[in-house]
Parts: structure tokens; sequence; C-alpha cells
């Protein structure tokens, strides 16, 4: 009989004379909560008789709790990944489905969290990791209201079409800008703490 630390067993004897087990008892029925070989005898009219057949208990420990320990901050943006380190890797079960692994890489939003089990008995459930991936925005795109180049006195607007708050690359964070001089202007969209990749750049040639 086998069975995890915490848990017990009730072992009968039949008969109604008085019993003395190989634990001390007395009684007909006993509780086995630690590992051990029972047996009984029984006594009536100061005779005895011979020994039970024995009954082997095997009490399985109860694993310790693991331990999760993100290895960066756990709000991030889509694109990137955070790796999650367990305690203990052997008979580990994740919540997301792995097992028997010491990390798992989480790229989606939720609460990671895990238990051990070993010889049949699971321990209680770790610490969970809340895990939180903001979207990163696509990469925008710059209209030009004219042909970028032009003559010296001229201008040419451009304009950020996007999600989010624009930043180009001349620190300007307006939608749109005016532009006078020859240069190459990007722009990326920033939303929240996740920031695009840069646009494609549009070159202004002013002769």
């Amino acid at each position: 009989t086998t069975f995890c630390q915490g848990d017990s067993v009730v072992i009968s004897s039949t008969g109604t004379e008085n019993k003395l087990w190989s634990n001390g008892s007395t009684v007909n029925s006993i509780v086995a909560k630690t590992s051990g070989v029972y047996s009984v005898r029984a006594f009536a009219l100061g005779c005895t008789s011979t020994v039970s057949n024995p009954i082997s208990v095997l009490v399985n420990s109860i694993p310790a709790t693991p331990t999760l320990t993100a290895s960066t901050a756990t709000t991030f943006c889509s694109g990137d990944s955070l790796l999650i380190t367990s305690s203990t890797g052997t008979g580990m079960v994740w919540s997301t489905g792995a097992t028997n692994v010491s990390s798992i890489v989480v790229r989606a939003s939720g609460t990671v969290s895990g238990y051990v089990v070993a010889n049949g008995c699971s321990s209680s459930v770790s610490n969970a990791v809340a895990v939180t991936v903001n979207p990163t925005p696509s990469a925008p795109t710059i209209t030009s209201s004219r042909n970028p180049q032009f003559c010296s006195g001229d201008s040419v607007q451009l304009t950020f079409s996007g999600t989010g708050t624009p930043l180009w690359n001349n620190g300007s964070t307006q939608s749109s800008i005016w532009i006078y001089q020859s240069q190459v202007l990007t722009v990326q969209s920033i939303l929240g703490s996740c920031t695009s990749s840069v646009s494609l750049p549009t070159s202004v040639l002013v002769s």
C-alpha cells in the first residue's frame, strides 16, 4: 500500500479476540500514517495466534513547492519574450503545459505557475508570475504633400500615418512636419512603452 505524506490507510483485523499489533496498538483497526510493515496477533483464553499476513505501507514525501523567477521585467512588448525559471526541473508541471523542464519562454500575456510531481505525489502550487505583453505598433508610413525634390525657398509637408505617437528622427513628435532643407526623414510609432520599427525613409532634396 503506497500513498502520499498526509494521507493514511486503515488496516483492519478479523475476529473479536483481543489484538496486539506490531506497532503496539490493541484495537481491531489501526490507522497507518507512516511507512512500515504492519501485522497483528490475536489473544484469547491465554492463547496467542500466529502472526497475521503482513501489510507493507510506503508513504512517499510531498515534493518541495517550486519557486519561479522571471529573468527580466514581466511587462514587455510583443515580439520580445520572457524566461521563467523554476527551482526544480524534474517532475515540474507548468501551467502552460510544459513538463520536466526547469525553464520556459513566455511570449503571451497570462499567469504562469507550476507544481512538482514525484512518486505520484504533488507539491503545492508555486508562486504565480503575471505576464503582460503590450502590443508593438506596426512601422508607420510617411506621406509627402509634394515631390520632396524642390527649389530653395519652397517646403514640403511630411505626414505620419500610424498608431500611437510619432517620433521623427529630427526629434519632432508632431503628426505633420514642414521641411525646408535637404535631409532624410524617418519616423517611428510610440504606443505606451512599445516602439515600432523605423519607417521607410523619405529623402528631401532642396536645390
